[in-house]
């Protein structure tokens, strides 16, 4: 895997005090790190949404995006398979918040706007 592999599953540690982030992308790994860069440069524009992962670059004694580094981890062959191994990888290294930068989701938004057809509420 490099930076031009796609439906990665990747790593990001902190150099600065070693905290960890699981993320994937489907798109070229490239692309994805340039977004974090670009989010993390306009992050405290209201437009854009502050996820734990940006706002630890501000933290004390850190210096941004360069306190970081990445491993790729592991590699899918679908948008589902990808997702599956993230949240594998999640679990595994224990990067959910207060242990990591990971934000665990107490539902998954497809079955929830199932659910919201199923009962008949399509104004959602």
């Amino acid at each position: 895997m490099n930076c031009s592999s796609s439906n990665v599953v990747y790593l990001l540690r902190c150099k600065t005090c070693g905290i960890q982030y699981v993320g994937s992308c489907t798109t070229p790994f490239r692309t994805r790190f340039s977004n974090y860069k670009s989010c993390n440069k306009y992050h405290k524009d209201k437009t854009v949404p502050q996820q734990e992962l940006h706002k630890h670059f501000d933290l004390p004694g850190h210096s941004g995006f360069a306190d970081f580094e990445y491993t790729f981890i592991d590699q899918g062959s679908s948008l589902e398979d990808v997702r599956k191994r993230e949240r594998f990888w999640q679990y595994k290294l224990n990067t959910f918040l207060p242990h990591g930068l990971n934000v665990k989701l107490l539902f998954r938004i497809r079955p929830f706007f199932e659910l919201l057809s199923f009962l008949g509420i399509t104004d959602a």
